[in-house]
């Protein structure tokens, strides 16, 4: 995943020099630009990315990358949060720019990344979930043009809706009911954002996720490690090369291998992948922010698809 200043050049020649027994294909990050955050809602993203998706030279740009370096694009993570009324018009557009893309996509298929925002009321939500399904249909008509699939995801992360599995359950439940194209829905799963949300090892319950199963289209993976607390709470997103991380109250370390976290990522994957979901489309790297350097971010990348790699070849072994 491409995140912080680098050049989008450099995911593609990061991409290329992995060594991995498993494919390879890149995902972005994109940047949001002011004009189109009024509410200053995602400042921080407004630097966050070398790519922007509304941008015509940033989607030209990752095109031409994508045919030189032989890497299809597998997914795009966007900062557009379902729950806020300027970001409706702004999601539609980048669906429709994403479609632009459809000749260097994985399978003819691409993972977009939402979030539902920092919701506090329950108008918030609804106008949260009417908003996805309005992406969705959006997405539809696409996919009736041109057989492009565009995934609209909704991550559950920290800060944001869905932040527990049981908002996602009810989100579920809601767009199973209330659409025709759920096919073209999915979450995105990430065990270090779940238990940083709870601030709480103990409260960190893998059995529910389980009930997610069948509807997650992606994951990312990344570990941490809680080192303390602090009396202000606070928010960030992460920065390149920050390895710490403030969340509410508690601060945490980023891991640079999979297995020196709070997580035991096996465990918790395994819970949702443990059989062949046809939903599922791969695993995102998304630690390689914590270094500017490029060969550390080569080796931490390498570090976690052989993690990835050993849980596949044990789901591999037990569907045998």
């Amino acid at each position: 995943m491409l995140i912080g200043s680098r050049d989008i050049e450099e995911i593609f020649i990061l991409t290329n020099k992995i060594k991995s027994p498993l494919d390879l294909y890149v995902d972005l990050r994109s940047r949001r630009i002011p004009n189109s955050d009024p509410d200053n809602l995602w400042g921080i993203s407004h630097q966050n990315s070398d790519f922007e998706i509304l941008n015509k030279n940033s989607i030209k740009k990752a095109s031409v990358l994508s045919k030189e370096y032989k890497k299809e694009l597998i997914a795009i993570s966007l900062y557009c949060g379902a729950c806020y009324p300027q970001d409706r018009e702004y999601g539609l557009k980048a669906i429709e720019k994403a479609s632009e893309l459809s000749d260097v996509v994985l399978n003819n298929t691409l993972i977009l990344r939402f979030l539902g925002g920092n919701v506090q009321t329950i108008e918030q939500k609804k106008y949260a979930i009417k908003t996805i399904k309005y992406w969705l249909e959006h997405s539809q008509k696409i996919y009736s043009k041109n057989g492009m699939k565009i995934i609209i995801s909704i991550e559950l992360h920290q800060g944001q809706w869905p932040e527990t599995i049981n908002e996602a359950l009810e989100l579920k439940k809601y767009l199973k009911k209330e659409t025709s194209n759920y096919n073209l829905f999915g979450f995105i799963e990430d065990p270090a954002n779940r238990y940083i949300a709870l601030e709480d090892l103990q409260a960190f319950d893998n059995k529910k996720i389980f009930r997610l199963a069948g509807d997650i289209v992606y994951y990312h993976i990344k570990n941490v490690k809680k080192i303390g607390n602090t009396d202000v709470s606070t928010f960030n997103f992460q920065k390149l090369g920050d390895k710490y991380f403030n969340f509410r109250k508690s601060i945490f370390q980023w891991s640079d291998t999979p297995l020196k976290g709070d997580i035991n990522l096996e465990k918790t994957i395994l819970e949702t992948f443990s059989k062949y979901n046809k939903k599922t489309m791969g695993f995102s790297i998304e630690h390689l922010p914590s270094t500017k350097n490029q060969n550390e971010a080569k080796k931490i990348a390498e570090d976690y698809i052989s993690c990835i790699n050993g849980i596949i070849t044990k789901i591999r072994g037990n569907n045998d």
